[in-house]
């Protein structure tokens, strides 16, 4: 079995020891300033309605992601009363589909969609950060930006959250990260925050997850995940973009005892098994979130939502009056 080394910031190994699960989301004073112009930009644009949108890899485009929170059919256990409020709040506005090419991938019977099961546009399996940047004619998408605008146009969100840096890791043709390649990933990721800004939604970045070497790609690739997650967090204080250290909890919450979290193939996040796949996403129990990375990972993003939107805007925020028309 491989053992990760463990860097320590803060306090979150003592708090999961203790049995409390920390929300592992990183923003410094400067983040939190910037979050505020943020939100004061949204509010007084009018355009501040509960919606967030997914943007990664497989990790995020997978059905076991947060697709089941948004199925009003299951309903989610093991949470506070307080994040059973973002998951309401967060269900209630109805968005268009996303992607239909994903069969089986949605478990809304026909409701519309909400942040939680929409297929976004700008989830894919194999992707790296540049596809996010990429044009969304590309994939055939009826619209003229990026696939990330394509997905901010079709929805309005308030976040964006972004996990990229594995399918770079298992690709890279040497056993360590080059500096180059660092560099080349750090620019998307700037571009990617500027784009997001620019239509006034606030990116969160999520450290890419552990991974654990295979017979597939070249050897190293826990340390080369390891080199993208420095990056990835340097590059997010600098942006003032909220991070949620996903790599981080992973480690201490988890740990080697069930893999980190991770399914046999030791790149794919692992889920509570269910004979109905989406019940066993919804469970959030501790005992779950101690167990399958997915189950985590979904924690940590409601607890994000709570607290990003606990933030207030800056004085002077206020909507736009618009006349009747």
């Amino acid at each position: 079995m491989t053992t990760i080394a463990v860097l320590v910031f803060g306090s979150g190994g003592a708090l999961a020891s203790r049995g409390q699960i920390p929300d592992y989301l990183r923003f410094p004073a400067a983040t939190v300033k910037q979050l505020k112009k943020d939100r004061s930009a949204r509010v007084a644009a009018g355009s501040n309605r509960p919606v967030f949108i997914k943007v990664g890899d497989s990790n995020t485009a997978t059905h076991l992601a947060l697709y089941g929170l948004g199925c009003y059919r299951y309903k989610p256990k093991g949470l506070r009363s307080s994040l059973i409020k973002v998951v309401r709040r967060y269900r209630r506005t109805s968005l268009a589909s996303g992607r239909l090419d994903v069969p089986g991938a949605s478990c809304r019977n026909g409701n519309p969609d909400n942040s939680f099961s929409r297929i976004s546009l700008a989830s894919r399996g194999g992707a790296y950060f540049s596809y996010a940047l990429e044009p969304g004619e590309t994939y055939g998408l009826p619209c003229a930006g990026s696939i990330l605008v394509c997905e901010i146009e079709a929805t309005g969100p308030r976040y964006a959250f972004i996990q990229f840096g594995t399918n770079e890791a298992l690709q890279a043709p040497e056993g360590d990260m080059s500096a180059g390649q660092l560099e080349e990933m750090r620019a998307q990721i700037s571009e990617i925050v500027r784009a997001c800004r620019s239509y006034r939604v606030t990116p969160v970045i999520l450290t890419a997850p552990v991974a654990l070497d295979g017979g597939n790609w070249t050897p190293g690739v826990p340390g080369r995940v390891v080199a993208i997650n420095q990056m990835i967090r340097q590059t997010a204080k600098a942006s003032r973009a909220p991070l949620i250290d996903l790599w981080l909890a992973q480690s201490e919450v988890i740990g080697p005892r069930f893999n980190y979290g991770l399914d046999k193939g030791g790149i794919h996040l692992s889920s509570s098994p269910n004979t109905d796949p989406w019940r066993g996403t919804v469970n959030l129990s501790i005992l779950n979130r101690r167990r399958y990375g997915m189950n985590l990972r979904s924690y940590l993003i409601l607890s994000a939502l709570e607290k990003l939107d606990s933030i207030k805007p800056r004085r002077g925020g206020r909507p736009q009056r618009h006349s009747a028309q």
